[in-house]
């Protein structure tokens, strides 16, 4: 008669630290459900959802010590060394998750983490990565090497550079003109990218720079690069020369605009 008197307790949350649950709690309901992209379930919480009959539904769910916080973070995100946290935490990032070098004190005082996105750790941490979940991508880049989102060559970069330096980015671009690209190779500059966009007289100064394995695209001079996928008269302002970097479509309401290209 007293179960026929308790209420269903129905939960929906994209993430659910069941890690301080209470054995009350689950007492005072007939029937408790619960659905969350990720779940933190510590072993206490499991005991206690097997004896009360708790049903779980979840993309993911972490085991972690009892009582454990959670840091979200949206976007971008950095571990470096000294970072440390003195609670058993559970870090979750939506975005990008940058290791830098020697953080290992900062990866290991958290009970977990876990990396909705991309992972950019350094080499020779592989060993560490075992701590982190990643839904996604990862990208390794040299612990030596400046990291860059994206590079973007031209002449003030080249002067700045110091001799020897070495960069590293999912992307190099170099289209400017008229700039001295031997700077790079006099300078013993070393790039490692996944993917080089270079004018066509850029071509030979710069790829005894790059890693050999990155994509190459050759853009010839005097052409406008895009990675526009349609013709539109803002297009046709920057350049009647267009270079589409990928698919790129003209359809009928747009031949009068395609007459002008060159």
């Amino acid at each position: 008669m007293e179960n026929l008197n308790k209420k269903d307790l129905d939960i929906q949350a994209a993430v659910l630290n069941l890690s301080c649950m209470q054995e009350q709690v689950l007492a005072s309901y007939r029937r408790v459900r619960a659905k969350a992209a990720l779940a933190l379930v510590s072993p206490r919480a499991q005991q206690l959802m097997a004896q009360y009959g708790m049903e779980l539904q979840t993309a993911s769910t972490l085991l972690v010590p009892e009582g454990c916080q959670l840091a979200m973070q949206n976007g971008t995100a950095a571990l470096q060394k000294g970072q440390t946290v003195s609670q058993p935490t559970v870090l979750v990032v939506n975005g990008t998750l940058t290791l830098h070098p020697d953080c290992q004190d900062a990866l290991e005082s958290y009970a977990a983490v876990l990396v909705n996105g991309e992972l950019v750790y350094p080499m020779g941490m592989e060993g560490m990565l075992g701590r982190i979940q990643v839904n996604g991508s990862r990208q390794a880049y040299r612990p030596d090497a400046v990291l860059l989102d994206k590079i973007t060559l031209d002449r003030t970069f080249l002067l700045r550079a110091a001799q020897g330096a070495k960069y590293d980015a999912a992307k190099l671009v170099a289209l400017e003109e008229d700039v001295d690209w031997n700077l790079a190779a006099s300078k013993q500059l070393d790039f490692r990218v996944e993917k080089a966009v270079l004018r066509s007289s850029a071509m030979e100064s710069l790829l005894g720079c790059i890693n050999p394995e990155a994509k190459v695209v050759e853009v010839p001079d005097g052409m406008f690069y895009t990675r526009q996928n349609q013709l539109d008269k803002g297009l046709l302002l920057q350049s009647r020369r267009i270079f589409a970097d990928g698919n790129f479509a003209i359809d009928a309401e747009q031949a009068p605009l395609a007459a002008k290209l060159e």
